[in-house]
This record gives C-alpha cells, sequence and structure tokens, in this order.
C-alpha cells in the first residue's frame, strides 16, 4: 500500500480491490493496523494451532476469555 502500486504484474486481477483500499487509506477512512497473531481469532480456522494458542483462541471462540483487541 505504501508503494502506491501493486508489487507484481501477475496480479492484474487484486487491483481494483488494492487501489479501492489505497483510496480508502489516502482519504483517511479507513486506517490499516498491524495485528499479531494472538489477536487473529480466525487465525483456528484456517492454520494448525497448537498448545497454549489454540487453547487461548478456542476460549475466545467459546466466549470465555474476551480478546483484549475488541475490549474497549
Amino acid at each position: 500500500m505504501e508503494n502506491g502500486r501493486p508489487t507484481s504484474e501477475l496480479t492484474r486481477h487484486i487491483r481494483i480491490g488494492y487501489f479501492w483500499v489505497h483510496d480508502l487509506i489516502i482519504k483517511i477512512i479507513t486506517k490499516l493496523v498491524y495485528c499479531p497473531t494472538e489477536f487473529m481469532i480466525a487465525d483456528i480456522m484456517t492454520k494448525p494451532l497448537q498448545g497454549a494458542l489454540f487453547r487461548t483462541m478456542r476460549d475466545r471462540i467459546m466466549g470465555a476469555v474476551p480478546c483484549p483487541m475488541i475490549e474497549g
């Protein structure tokens, strides 16, 4: 996003969505924020998590532990 253009010509099908998001950022309608893996609740559905990270995500999905990113 910071470069102002796609990184590869092989991704032309992404241009519309890319520049739409880029336009929102420039107009200060939205802001990109880094979100570490520990806060991405959907990760439990898309990749294998093990140990403490799995248990934490499981508890957040079940509502037993609130997500720190959502608390406000």
